[in-house]
């Protein structure tokens, strides 16, 4: 048997290798999905938390309203609900959301109702403001596929590599592919 023949009779069987590829890769999927929505809504979080936009600032009654009552009287807080329902949820199999939680409020109003609010301000029927927006999602989501996209390619790429390298290795069975093909 020529050198040539014989190396490609030692690779393994194409069927199997797939069949791992595939099974790894959607495992892959499924983790880099989840840190890249985890990493996503600790930096809202974070953003909301240390009051690092520039919003527009609280009206003096609703500041005095927030004293009263004793909730947090800086910028997207109150009772701390909101920020604390920003989460990373799973929706299916390798995809997952990063939303505020759907938990109704006292008052009758979803906290992903709240958000839209928040986000995109609100206005009286003659026109008025009545809440300013305080854009919160959209500036950080634009800054997120900016600044961390290299770094989530690096993430795939870490995964990527040793996943194709185990793909070609024998089974733990201790049988190799062609044992597997008899």
């Amino acid at each position: 048997m020529s050198d040539r023949l014989k190396r490609i009779t030692e690779f393994p069987d194409a069927r199997i290798v797939a069949s791992v590829i595939d099974r790894e890769t959607k495992k892959m999927a499924r983790e880099i999905a989840y840190r890249v929505a985890a990493r996503l809504a600790g930096k809202l979080r974070s953003t909301i938390l240390n009051q690092t936009m520039n919003w527009t600032p609280l009206s003096e009654d609703w500041l005095r309203r927030k004293e009263a009552l004793g909730w947090d009287t800086r910028i997207l807080r109150a009772t701390g609900a909101y920020v604390n329902s920003i989460v990373a949820r799973r929706i299916s199999d390798s995809r997952y959301e990063v939303a505020p939680g759907n938990t109704i409020t006292e008052s009758g109003v979803s906290l992903k109702q709240i958000g839209a609010w928040l986000e995109y301000g609100t206005i009286y029927p003659n026109g008025h403001v009545r809440m300013p927006a305080r854009p919160h999602w959209r500036p950080i989501w634009r800054q997120f596929m900016v600044k961390d996209q290299e770094e989530i390619i690096k993430d795939i790429q870490s995964k990527l590599t040793p996943m194709l390298r185990n793909a070609y290795k024998p089974r733990r069975s201790g049988r190799t592919v062609k044992d597997v093909r008899k």
